[in-house]
């Protein structure tokens, strides 16, 4: 008994690491109807928001590499984008969580906080994810047709 107890301890650490992370968006991409019912007992708002904060760092960081690589910006412009993004995020998360709360109560809705924060912050991992696969595929075009910077300058000596 205790055994059986340690083993789905371990099986719920595994489902809050960031790797244990990888099969629910799998299952919210290809069975949306499993990933629902899999996520309505979820009790606690902490390892939704870590995933979050997680693939944005994760995210953050390429595109931080990627600008730095492609135009020279400096360390400590990159380290503030960085942060600001960072925080930016975190508020993003909070704030379009109350407002679409408080539109599920204006609307008499009978859904709590942990419902429509959870719906949020889906919905950005998504929008992460598909940055993400944005960013890389830009880059694989840029390699392919490499952009002139020469157009830039002379547009920026027009003005």
């Amino acid at each position: 008994m205790a055994k059986k107890k340690s083993v789905e301890k371990e099986e719920g650490k595994k489902s809050e690491s960031f790797m244990g992370f990888f099969p629910k968006l799998k299952s919210l991409y290809f069975h949306p109807n499993k990933f629902l019912k899999s996520v309505e007992g979820e009790k606690n708002y902490l390892p939704l928001l870590r995933a979050y904060v997680l693939f944005y760092l994760s995210y953050m960081i390429i595109a931080s590499l990627v600008s730095f690589l492609h135009s020279g910006f400096s360390i400590s412009a990159i380290l503030t984008s960085f942060i600001l993004g960072l925080v930016f995020a975190l508020v993003m998360v909070f704030g379009c969580s109350v407002i679409t709360y408080v539109g599920v109560l204006i609307f008499r809705g009978k859904r709590e906080f942990l419902s429509v924060f959870k719906v949020v912050v889906y919905t950005l991992i998504i929008g992460v994810i598909y940055s993400f696969i944005s960013l890389i595929i830009l880059q694989l075009l840029s390699l392919i047709f490499p952009f002139d910077i020469s157009l830039l300058e002379k547009i920026k000596n027009v003005e």
